[in-house]
């Protein structure tokens, strides 16, 4: 799987998924993405953070990392039930580059449901940052043969 940005990412096909293979990319957390997330979560006109400012968890949520690193996106359909964030002290800063190490930990079929569990740990200059863990049904809500 390629690891490099598209402007339109492709679906990644549940039988392409590999769990137990660490996969790698990274996360520029540069002032206009920061600035992006931040404007999504709170759209109150703040000046964009400027380097070096520490960043607020959420920005750690971002599927970017994911995307590189799988070389495209979740299936259409896919429904995200649950994640868990941990963030480890510091915080990342502004301007910081993040590498993300994304590993799908289990992808499983039962009947017509997918479920993929999915960990990114991101980390800066060989510290732990971030902690992700996050639950998918993959697919699951797509249209199936015109039904659903």
């Amino acid at each position: 799987m390629a690891s490099q940005d598209s402007p339109r990412w492709r679906d990644i096909p549940f039988d392409e998924l590999e769990p137990g293979v660490a996969r790698y990319s990274f996360y520029a957390l540069d002032p206009a993405t920061v600035a992006h997330i931040e404007g999504v979560l709170d759209p109150s006109h703040r000046p964009p953070p400027g380097i070096g400012a520490g960043v607020p968890p959420w920005v750690y949520t971002s599927f970017l990392p994911m995307f590189r690193a799988l070389g495209g996106r979740m299936a259409q359909g896919t429904i995200h039930t649950h994640q868990s964030i941990t963030v480890h002290s510091p915080a990342a800063r502004v301007g910081d580059v993040l590498d993300a190490e994304v590993t799908v930990v289990s992808a499983e079929a039962d009947g017509d449901r997918r479920r993929v569990d999915v960990q990114t740990v991101l980390t800066h200059q060989g510290r732990a940052v971030c902690t992700t863990r996050s639950r998918y049904l993959w697919g699951f809500s797509a249209p199936r043969g015109g039904a659903r």
